[in-house]
């Protein structure tokens, strides 16, 4: 999530785990980009697995205003479902596949062998769904519970929950046990370390950062991956006479490169970290018998905040106006003959 091209390649030089690994022994595009307008989570990852536009797949951006009711609508809004942790009111509220208009790779997988497994977790709702598909099993991670995921009309969540059960119980009690903890494992990455001026506040880009969460952290892809490690072993994927599809989506380098920026030293970090755990992830994975077809992409890219920008020779750049967000659609409005804003503002913007 976020792992744009030039970040990529900003980094491949010094990656010695995972990422160096795919970069080494596989098929790499260095200058990959994506062909439609809103570039953000939920329509990137809605195109992955179904080899579609936004425009067919029925996902066009994290949210938008329904022209026939004039509100706004997430982009995997499901309100027939409810969420398995018993908090509808929690993440983006119930969720499912609805939206989702193109089926996917696991549904064809899944059409030709009823009996291949497919499955995808991630941090975020949006990553797990739109990889998992129609008739995937998705889970991801909500606070203060572990993993959850969706229950349609006729489920029930225990049921829905059971094949991470066991993980959620592992994970929880880690939680309880180990503070949430990020400081400097690359010297690299402290050299980066700064103050910076933002409308007229400092923001001291260092770590362990103010206001530290484990999701905002490279933790959440560490536990992302061993949610995956631990699905390939209690699902025994790829161990059967069928092809099975496990999705992974990291969503850590996308919250760090919102809250941070993308050239500190806290994207510094999650590189090596995630690069590291992507290592371990690989080793598990090559364990697999008859072996493991391996697919590394992003759903969009980020850029790294203005001021610094600045300092790194991009003079151009500047903060949209946020104010006259309010003038502009008020002016949409009256020479369209709207009934709802069309541009929903910066506070309803999703990752």
């Amino acid at each position: 999530d976020q792992f744009s091209a030039n970040l990529f390649n900003q980094y491949r030089s010094r990656y010695s785990g995972g990422l160096r690994r795919l970069a080494d022994q596989g098929l790499v595009s260095t200058n990959g980009y994506q062909t439609h307008g809103l570039t953000e989570t939920c329509p990137g990852h809605s195109t992955i697995l179904t080899g579609m536009h936004p425009v067919e797949t029925g996902i066009p951006a994290n949210d938008w205003i329904d022209g026939k009711t004039g509100k706004e609508v997430y982009c995997l809004a499901a309100p027939q479902n409810h969420l398995a942790h018993g908090r509808d009111d929690t993440d983006n509220g119930p969720v499912g596949p609805d939206q989702l208009r193109a089926t996917t790779l696991g549904d064809w997988l899944k059409a030709e062998s009823p009996d291949s497994k497919v499955m995808a977790v991630s941090g975020k709702d949006r990553g797990a769904i739109n990889l998992a598909g129609h008739q995937g099993q998705a889970f991801w991670f909500t606070d203060g519970f572990g993993l959850t995921t969706y229950v349609e009309p006729g489920q029930t969540a225990q049921a829905k929950l059971a094949p991470v059960a066991a993980f959620n119980a592992d994970f929880n009690a880690w939680m309880a046990a180990t503070p949430t903890a990020w400081d400097y494992q690359n010297e690299e990455c402290r050299a980066l370390a700064g103050d910076w001026t933002i409308r007229g506040q400092t923001f001291h880009s260092m770590l362990p950062p103010a206001g530290l969460k484990f999701d905002t952290s490279p933790l959440l892809d560490e536990q992302t991956l061993k949610a995956a490690e631990y699905l390939l072993d209690s699902q025994k994927l790829g161990q059967g006479a069928t092809t099975d599809m496990l999705g992974v989506s990291l969503s850590a380098t996308d919250r760090i490169g919102h809250m941070y920026g993308t050239q500190g030293p806290e994207m510094c970090e999650q590189m090596h970290r995630l690069d590291a755990a992507m290592g371990a992830f690989l080793d598990k994975l090559a364990q697999v018998p008859g072996g493991a077809l391996v697919v590394l992409t992003a759903d969009h890219g980020g850029s790294d905040f203005v001021e610094r920008l600045h300092e790194h020779g991009y003079p151009q750049a500047h903060r949209a106006d946020m104010d006259a967000i309010k003038g502009v659609n008020a002016a949409l409005k009256t020479r369209f003959n709207l009934d709802a804003d069309p541009r929903l503002g910066c506070a309803a913007d999703r990752a």
